[in-house]
């Protein structure tokens, strides 16, 4: 699968361990393409092993992000009951980094929920006069 060890071609001038600007964005869009597809195949692997995978991805993918601008906690926060400051604290937003232990279950929620609302939807996206009966029978045949 990945070869050991490094191999530089003799064009190559850049020093080992400096990435091209072009080659590191290619390499987060690779990441997040392969973190987004695995995401959408869940239900072909064991999901909990896959979404760990998906994960360390989608750090790896964070990783590579410039981070542009100052982050604040909003001020909202604050006005939360104090139980769910408390959550909030414990996820230490200000790391940009995905959990397994809460982000892992969303995705997953979330991923469950994008193909529930492409089976509701159905295959044929265009609007007709049946349409309010089609999208009828569908809900129809979900429930």
């Amino acid at each position: 699968m990945f070869g050991v060890g490094c191999h530089r071609s003799a064009t190559d001038s850049s020093p080992v361990g400096e990435k091209k600007a072009s080659e590191s964005g290619n390499y987060a869009e690779r990441v997040f393409t392969i973190a987004t597809g695995n995401l959408s195949r869940l239900d072909e692997f064991n999901p909990q092993e896959m979404l760990g995978k998906i994960i360390d991805q989608l750090n790896q993918w964070m990783q590579e992000q410039e981070v542009t601008g100052a982050w604040t906690r909003d001020p909202l926060l604050d006005k939360l009951p104090e139980k769910w400051q408390e959550r909030l604290e414990q996820q230490r937003l200000d790391d940009l980094k995905f959990r397994r232990t809460t982000d892992a279950e969303h995705l997953k929620d979330v991923a469950m929920f994008r193909d529930l609302a492409e089976v509701a939807r159905g295959s044929d996206r265009r609007p007709g006069p049946r349409d309010s009966v089609v999208r009828l029978d569908r809900a129809q045949r979900a429930a």
